[in-house]
């Protein structure tokens, strides 16, 4: 899979899996994997405009970041509270706890991200103003949303000038991606999406600098 910048205007908007909300589909994986026929791993951008149940996706690890809005209340398996309340900061849950959200006020939106736990395991950082960054291991995926501002690409492999507001960089396995300059004032978020088999058992598979 060659690397790829997915602009904010490309993204494809579809229901939820239970009919509760619409998300805008940023990237999925494996190419030609959909929600109804299974997938490794999923980014998308979920509006979310009244209380209700999230879609279950059992077997699945969830990475949920609040873009805007006041944001909600997750309800996890009926006996735990989370307030995403606070922009750019991320969330981990697993898929398959029942939950719920209360919205704190109007509607919201969230990125989402959702990776099949017994074949990947994930690493998200948030990167800050000032930060350079180049893809390291060759056998994961990349992948770059920018949720504020403007990301500098350079270097060889480099077919476009700028990153801006959600836009995101798709790197897979293999891929020559090139260097990124994260700008003043600019927020993003980088995943790495590796093997199963190559998560240390006592990260549980995911990590998430917050």
């Amino acid at each position: 899979m060659a690397w790829r910048v997915v602009g904010a205007a490309q993204h494809r908007r579809m229901p939820w899996k239970n009919g509760g909300g619409a998300t805008a589909e940023i990237a999925i994986g494996p190419p030609g994997a959909s929600v109804a026929g299974g997938f490794d791993w999923r980014l998308s951008i979920a509006s979310v405009a009244s209380d209700g149940p999230f879609s279950p996706f059992p077997g699945y690890d969830r990475l949920i970041t609040l873009l805007s809005g006041d944001g909600m209340v997750l309800s996890l398996d009926a006996r735990e509270d989370h307030r995403l309340d606070r922009p750019f900061a991320p969330f981990a849950f697993a898929g398959e706890r029942a939950t719920t959200c209360r919205l704190l006020g109007g509607a919201c939106e969230d990125l989402n991200l959702m990776v099949a736990r017994d074949r990947l395991a994930y690493r998200a950082r948030t990167l800050a103003p000032g930060t350079d960054w180049r893809a390291g291991e060759s056998d994961a995926t990349h992948l770059v949303f920018v949720f504020r501002g403007t990301i500098a690409l350079s270097g060889a492999a480099s077919r476009a000038a700028r990153l801006g507001p959600r836009d995101t960089l798709v790197a897979g396995p293999e891929d020559a991606t090139p260097a990124l300059h994260v700008e003043p004032g600019t927020l993003a978020l980088a995943v790495t999406l590796f093997p199963a088999s190559d998560a240390a058992p006592a990260t549980g598979g995911q990590a998430a600098d917050r």
